[in-house]
């Protein structure tokens, strides 16, 4: 059954442990469609196909090619073997992948994909006939028996008799520093292979490239004539942390412009990767924008595996960033009136049975993970609504007056500043709108 395309907020399935928490959002309609990644769809079949089945939530997969091309402690366990979801992932893309990554212990190299001075035909149709194969049967009929368990688990006794299909399917990719490169003609060429091989579902493609690719207007203009053929654009520019827009306003700025050049084309185009701040990109075009729940809001290609897992963090919804939960309690502690008024909290808030006891009581209740994810969904939430029903001006009265409310918080001793909502008033509105 082919859906509607989601966004444009779109949280991602991208852990196993995710399925709890986004079934919550999804029932709750705190999100308007799920990306699942590619590697965590193929090791995780049975509880992504069974979210996906229970709540027929438009949704897409993010192919997530490119890790197998990555050199990096993410794909192999400490014996040097590949990690569980990365295997399946190359058996997804093929026998000939999936043998370069375990017999020859290596990543992929442009090479492996050419011959004779051409794309090598085989690996490469190979790639994007199993790609796009996997995608569109990642819930098939056939699997409801295998999940009947799954769905009793969840509360849903009630199992659905139509496939479920993807809005669009997703042309594998990888990572280019530049449009120079040979990788990047090879996601160009895959893009095009994939275009060919549709049948009913539109095909997207997926610009994933460094910074420096924004720098210039030609390169720009490049990357336009040469994804114009695509029925849709994904977009990831690599470590663009679009919360620093002082740090890469330059890269930003082209960020927009590529952004508004696409956009002139009437195609949908999706942010795999962005926080409240790209949602504003909304106002220039974007249809849809993903990010984890509390998590992945920007991302590094070559990222290596931590040592230890990175602490929760609490969202805080004036200053749009996340900071640790003991640090939120200090900075609440004397204005427990302040702090956020979403459902969540407000149960949590209820908790307290005196007004001197709601910090405490709230932040220890923050204590449990569920509660911090279930806090940023509805901020998010709140903040999509917000950007979909008004004008960008009002977008940005709304964001200056909530610093002005909370300017009894002292943000900046917790390192919270507003310097984003100047650049991004500038980025959105013009040097001579602000406000």
């Amino acid at each position: 059954m082919k859906k509607s395309n989601p966004g444009p907020l779109i949280f991602r399935f991208g852990s196993g442990k995710d399925a709890p928490i986004l079934k919550e959002a999804i029932d709750s309609s705190l999100c308007h469609g799920i990306v699942v990644s590619g590697h965590i769809g193929a090791y995780n079949r049975s509880s992504v196909a069974a979210l996906l089945q229970m709540t027929n939530v438009p949704f897409f997969v993010d192919p997530c090619t490119w890790l197998l091309a990555r050199d990096n402690s993410r794909a192999r366990r400490d014996d040097g073997c590949l990690r569980k979801s990365f295997e399946k992932l190359a058996e997804v893309c093929g026998p000939d992948i999936l043998r370069i990554l375990e017999d020859e212990e290596r990543v992929l190299e442009v090479k492996d994909f050419r011959r004779r001075g051409a794309w090598n035909d085989d690996i490469t149709s190979d790639l994007v006939n199993r790609n796009l194969r996997f995608q569109k049967s990642l819930v098939q009929r056939e699997r409801q028996a295998d999940l009947s368990d799954l769905l009793q688990l969840a509360g849903d006794a009630v199992e659905r008799s139509e496939p479920v299909e993807p809005s669009f399917l997703v042309a594998p990719y990888f990572y280019s520093e530049s449009v120079d490169s040979e990788w990047y003609r090879l996601s160009v060429e895959l893009a095009r292979r994939s275009l060919k091989a549709k049948r009913t579902l539109p095909v997207f493609g997926v610009v994933c490239v460094s910074r420096a690719a924004l720098e210039s207007e030609k390169i720009r203009e490049r990357i336009v004539a040469d994804w114009k053929m695509m029925d849709g654009i994904l977009l990831w520019i690599d470590e663009l942390d679009d919360k620093k827009p002082e740090r890469y306003k330059e890269v930003i700025r082209g960020y927009v412009e590529l952004i508004s050049a696409f956009a002139a084309s009437s195609k949908p185009i999706y942010l795999l990767y962005g926080s409240f701040w790209s949602l504003l990109l909304v106002t220039k075009g974007v249809t849809g924008v993903c990010c984890g729940v509390c998590y992945a809001e920007w991302k590094k290609v070559d990222q290596q595996r931590a040592e230890a897992a990175a602490p929760e963090r609490y969202y805080v919804p004036f200053a749009k960033e996340k900071i640790l939960p003991e640090a939120a309690r200090r900075m609440y502690s004397g204005h427990p009136s302040l702090i956020c008024d979403c459902m969540t909290c407000k149960s949590l808030k209820d908790q307290a049975s005196r007004k001197e006891e709601i910090v405490k009581i709230y932040f220890e209740q923050m204590k449990d993970e569920r509660n911090l994810k279930r806090h940023f969904a509805r901020c998010r939430k709140a903040e999509a609504d917000l950007v979909v029903e008004e004008t960008p001006e009002k977008i940005f009265t709304t964001l200056k007056d909530a610093w002005g409310v909370n300017a009894p918080l002292a943000p900046s001793l917790f390192k919270l500043r507003r310097n984003a909502i100047d650049e991004w008033t500038r980025l959105i509105l013009g040097p001579d709108d602000r406000q």
